[in-house]
This record gives structure tokens, C-alpha cells and sequence, in this order.
């Protein structure tokens, strides 16, 4: 392999690492939000229990 095959192999990897860290940040993201409604549906529900 010469040098300009390294060069495409790195910024290949560059850009699957990325895309990687960027899925997992979404998925983070997504989770935190899912948290939030789930603990304000658990107040509306003990809410409405104690009626």
C-alpha cells in the first residue's frame, strides 16, 4: 500500500467512527427524552390516583 491508500483508509474509518458516535448520541438523546415522559405519565397517573 502507498501513503495515499493510508490517507483513504484513515478518513474512511474517520467517517464510520463518526457516524458511529453520532447513532450513539441520537440513541442518548432519544432515551433522556423517553425518561422525561415517562416520569411526567407516572405523576399523571398518581395524580389522577389520589382523586
Amino acid at each position: 500500500m502507498d501513503k495515499t491508500q493510508f490517507i483513504y483508509l484513515f478518513f474512511g474509518y474517520l467517517v464510520a467512527w463518526l457516524g458511529v458516535l453520532i447513532y450513539v448520541a441520537s440513541l442518548v438523546l432519544r432515551e433522556r427524552k423517553l425518561r422525561e415522559q415517562l416520569a411526567l405519565l407516572e405523576q399523571q397517573i398518581k395524580d389522577n390516583e389520589g382523586r
